[in-house]
C-alpha cells in the first residue's frame, strides 16, 4: 500500500459516522445514476429493434408474422428484465412501460 493510499484510508477513518454515511450515500447514488443511464440506453435499443420489426412485418406481410412475433416476444422479455432490474436497484426511478403489443396480428 502506498503512502497516498494510507493517507486516504486514514482520512476516511477519521471522518465522523455521519460524514461517512453521507459519502457512502453519494457513492451509491452515483452508481445508481450510472445504472439508470445504462438501462435507458438499453431500453432505447429495444425500442429501435421494435420499430425495425414492425417495418419488417409491413414489408413481409402475413408471411413474416411468425418471425416478427417471436422476435417481439424476445424483446418483451428483455424489456421485462430491464424493468425488474430498475425496480430492484432504483425503486423510485419510474416505470418503463411494456411494449404496446407483443404480437402482430395477421390479416385474414
Amino acid at each position: 500500500m502506498s503512502a497516498g493510499d494510507k493517507s486516504a484510508l486514514t482520512s476516511l477513518l477519521t471522518l465522523s459516522p455521519i460524514k461517512r454515511s453521507m459519502l457512502t450515500m453519494e457513492l451509491k447514488s452515483k452508481a445508481l445514476l450510472q445504472q439508470v443511464k445504462e438501462q435507458k440506453k438499453d431500453v432505447e435499443k429495444i425500442k429501435l429493434k421494435v420499430a425495425r420489426l414492425v417495418q419488417q412485418q409491413v414489408c413481409l406481410g402475413p408471411a413474416g408474422s411468425v418471425f416478427v412475433n417471436t422476435e417481439l416476444d424476445k424483446l418483451q422479455k428483455q424489456l421485462t428484465e430491464h424493468v425488474e432490474l430498475a425496480s430492484v436497484g432504483t425503486p423510485r426511478v419510474g416505470r418503463v412501460h411494456a411494449l404496446p403489443s407483443a404480437h402482430v396480428h395477421e390479416h385474414e
